[in-house]
């Protein structure tokens, strides 16, 4: 059971990271336009 909470959090993980860069790409494109 220990494994696999540890398992799903590093991939809780990843998913927020890969979201919060997502968030800074589209904020970026968002400065470049304007």
């Amino acid at each position: 059971m220990g494994e696999g909470k540890a398992s799903s959090l590093v991939v809780i993980l990843v998913v927020l990271l890969s979201l919060i860069a997502f968030g800074f790409a589209v904020a970026a494109e968002r400065r470049r336009s304007v």
